[in-house]
């Protein structure tokens, strides 16, 4: 019984902080409507630093298409919408064939300042 409390309140403290890094996204960013595959791109990029479509869709498990708009809505955006200022692309410089993504100084920042909001919730040991 004590382990299942204990699970359960690891469980519950895990959820709080998740939604800890959630809250600080829309209230970096000013967009509540950031979805799961937009996370994840902002994620892998935080981890891997500069990528191009194909280790981004291997590392998000995104398509390439349904990662080019994302890309265009967390950066510079689309001519239907405005972007997000949070990543950049441009091309690769050693294959012009190739574009490559990185997060921008801004897109740095918000993640820095989501991921302490929720490590708030797992103080050091």
């Amino acid at each position: 019984m004590a382990t299942q409390q204990r699970r359960s309140a690891s469980i519950s403290k895990a959820q709080t902080a998740v939604l800890a890094f959630c809250d600080s996204l829309v209230v970096n960013t000013g967009d509540a409507t950031m979805g799961l595959q937009q996370l994840r791109l902002l994620l892998a990029l935080s981890v891997h630093g500069t990528l191009n479509q194909s280790d981004l869709e291997r590392h998000t498990g995104v398509k390439k298409s349904s990662n080019g708009r994302n890309i265009d809505r967390l950066g510079s955006g689309s001519f239907r919408e405005e972007g997000l200022g949070l990543l950049e692309s441009f091309e690769d410089h050693l294959d012009r064939r190739f574009k490559l993504v990185r997060l921008t100084p801004k897109g740095r920042a918000v993640l820095e300042n989501s991921a302490a909001a929720c490590a708030a919730f797992f103080p050091e040991s």
